[in-house]
């Protein structure tokens, strides 16, 4: 009950994987799955490579060009120094006062500083610084008296014109340009100018062709040339600077041109940056974008990919698989059939498998197995017939010199040749009794022998049953009348079909004969006939002795006599069961009891509601039921090994030895562990060699 449960019931295992073309197509839908993965990976991969390159290289190109643009705004305001520390009356005035320090150069020091200033639009402040590093004249008043002795634009400015980074308040940070001035060779110090970054913002703040998240920062160095500032953001609103952190600095000021991706900027976005270094003004550039708005849209890109390609390649592996699959299943299946066909006993079934494989030499391997089976069939055949033949022939010849002999003995007892003693007339009696036992044993050989030949005679004509059932019951009523068996009838009401009434009475005859003898005296048999599944279905039940289970299996075979049947006291024939098995079954019907020792038994038999015209041979001499106990036996032995005599008996004790018994303990056995599958499909099929399905069919009759 529970396996059959477990076989109806849904499993994903036995959907995907119950049948090989299911197994070979599922791999290839995991191995295309597994493609289409790893495919679009790879596409992710190199498209994000592609991209990230071409972004490098622009983001590349980007602080070039920025860098070209700001070392040509810085190198116009070198110029710009140089033009005002060339002005002689400025350089006479500037010595003039560092001679006496009168206010009145001063002053005359300051308006022309003034007057450079206003020539050059962009300039915001113009200083001299004298040696000592103060500004001592200078029109912008929050640098007038400062001491730049320590600034770099001051230091090297002595030595040459420069532009540098000087932040003179908190956010306030400037450019300075500084150059020496000189009078006949002689240093007088130092002129600078500084301006805001508007110009440089301008340049920074261009976003053309870096992308919504595009920006490029810039950092410089300190007065020192050493320490590091981080860069600072131009504000496009607001127009100051604001210091941010997260981005590789000293690359950007050591000299490299280095290439960095998954950095994280001042907003702890992940970003693509490029940096550029120019050497003459300590100034680092560093283009970026951030890296989601570049990889978002090959992400995007690459799920429809993937989900193309997918489709694409689950369809073409499915389609491959399958194509593969039946390849390789067809013959398989092929097999399979033929393989039921032989098991059914048609031996003509062949295989034409053209695989070029393995699978062709086991088709071909098929072929001649079931040709020497074929060859073997014939032979049984051949055998079966010229069996059938004999004992017809024979049971001919035996009977025909019965009738005289008969008539002769009865003669001799009616005293036709001379009055008899006692003792002849015994004797005699005794010759008739066994002249007519022989004749009975020979009219049942040749209704044997006519069941084998598919030559029973059967007169079909219009009955009903029911009166059939009288008749019996009525003749059989005078049978061994001193055991006192009542006889009951528990028919329903039958309709009236083409039968023939004789082989009927026949049937119900020889069981109700054997119920009689094997029931105790005064006790009772229940005889029924109903409609049941397109048949009737006749049933004999007594209250006698039962039948074992291992003798149940062979009772219908001739001669077969049970331990405690009743043929050893009565000397019957053993093949009245055999001949009602053989009219049965020559119509399509079936026969078969239901017993237990010392609880009596019921004999079953079903009649078509139309009768079957064309007979078909029924087996019932030297059947090979005697040896199928043995050789089941010899399986479990085989399969089992030591414990295969006892399982062999505890299954025939507690389930009988039957096709569906032996099928349900060998799937126990796979279950337990103690069979493997191919071992059990080996053990399945030579049990039904061996029972050639006899019971299975008996037990769907029922």
């Amino acid at each position: 009950m529970t396996d059959n449960f477990e076989q109806n019931s849904f499993s994903l295992k036995r959907f995907f994987l119950g049948k090989i073309s299911r197994k070979i197509t599922f791999s290839f839908l995991v191995l295309g799955f597994c493609m289409a993965i790893i495919g679009t990976f790879i596409f992710y991969t190199v498209s994000v490579s592609l991209i990230t390159s071409e972004i490098e290289a622009h983001l590349e190109t980007t602080v070039d060009s920025r860098a070209g643009h700001i070392e040509t705004y810085i190198n116009q305001d070198i110029e710009r120094i140089k033009l005002i520390t060339s002005r002689t009356q400025l350089r006479v005035d500037i010595e003039n006062y560092l001679l006496d320090s009168n206010s009145e150069f001063e002053a005359k020091i300051i308006q022309k500083l003034k007057d450079s200033r206003s020539s050059i639009e962009e300039i915001e402040c113009v200083c001299f610084i004298n040696l000592s590093g103060e500004a001592v004249a200078c029109d912008d008043l929050l640098l007038q008296g400062r001491d730049f002795s320590t600034e770099n634009f001051f230091i090297k400015g002595k030595q040459k014109e420069g532009a540098y980074f000087f932040k003179l308040g908190e956010d306030d940070w400037r450019i300075v340009v500084s150059g020496p001035i000189k009078q006949n060779g002689k240093l007088m110090g130092v002129i600078i100018t500084t301006e805001y970054f508007d110009n440089l913002e301008d340049i920074v703040l261009q976003r053309a062709g870096l992308r919504e998240t595009g920006e490029v920062l810039i950092a410089f160095e300190d007065k020192n040339g050493n320490d590091i500032h981080p860069f600072a953001r131009l504000y496009e609103n607001e127009g100051n600077y604001s210091v941010v952190t997260g981005i590789p600095m000293e690359n950007a000021l050591q000299g490299k041109s280095v290439f960095f991706d998954k950095s994280l900027d001042y907003r702890g976005v992940e970003v693509i940056a490029f940096t550029h270094y120019t050497p003459d003004i300590g100034l680092g550039i560093v283009a970026k974008i951030d890296r989601a708005e570049v990889i978002l849209p090959i992400q995007r890109l690459s799920l429809g990919v993937a989900i193309f390609i997918t489709i694409l390649v689950i369809i073409v592996f499915l389609f491959v698989g399958y194509f593969i699959s039946r390849r390789i299943t067809k013959p398989v299946e092929e097999l399979t059939a033929a393989n039921e066909k032989l098991r059914n006993q048609d031996f003509k079934a062949r295989v034409n498998i053209k695989s070029g494989d393995e699978i062709e030499l086991l088709g071909n391997i098929f072929n001649k197995t079931a040709e020497a089976l074929e060859n073997l069939d014939k032979e049984k055949n051949q055998i079966d017939k010229a069996k059938t033949e004999f004992l017809s022939i024979t049971s001919h010849e035996l009977r025909s010199p019965m009738t005289p002999m008969k008539a002769q003995l009865q003669m001799v007892l009616g005293d036709y040749f001379g009055k008899l003693n006692k003792e002849q007339r015994e004797s005699l009696q005794i010759v008739l009794n066994n002249t007519e036992r022989l004749d009975k044993i020979i009219v049942d050989f040749l209704e044997i022998s006519r069941i084998e030949a598919a030559r029973l005679k059967f007169n079909f004509i219009k009955a009903d049953l029911a009166k059939t059932i009288d008749n019996v019951v009525n003749e059989m009523k005078g049978f061994m009348p001193e055991k006192n068996i009542k006889i009951e009838i528990k028919a329903e009401k039958l309709p009236t079909i083409e039968v023939d009434p004789d082989r009927v009475s026949q049937v119900l005859r020889n069981l109700i004969n054997n119920a009689i003898k094997f029931s105790p005296e005064n006790s009772k048999i229940e005889i029924s006939a109903k409609l049941f599944k397109g048949m009737i279905l006749f049933s004999v039940k007594d209250n006698g002795v039962g039948i074992s289970e291992k003798d149940q299996r062979r009772l219908f075979e001739p001669f077969y006599q049970a331990d405690n049947m009743y043929q050893h006291k009565t000397g019957g024939t053993g093949l009245g069961l055999a001949i009602s098995k053989g009219i049965v079954e020559s119509q399509n019907g079936k026969i078969w009891l239901v017993s237990q020792l010392s609880k009596g038994t019921i004999f079953y038999f079903t009649v078509p509601l139309k009768p079957i015209r064309e007979m078909k041979a029924i087996r019932l001499l030297f059947s090979n039921s005697a040896n199928v106990d043995e050789a089941l036996k010899n399986l479990f032995r085989e399969y089992i090994g030591p414990l295969g005599d006892k399982e062999f008996e505890y299954l025939m004790k507690s389930n009988g030895i039957s096709y569906d018994s032996i099928m349900e303990y060998i799937k126990f056995l796979v279950r337990k562990g103690i069979l493997s599958g191919e071992k059990a499909e080996e053990f399945k099929n030579k049990v039904a060699l061996i029972m050639n399905k006899v019971e299975k069919e008996e037990n769907e009759a029922k």
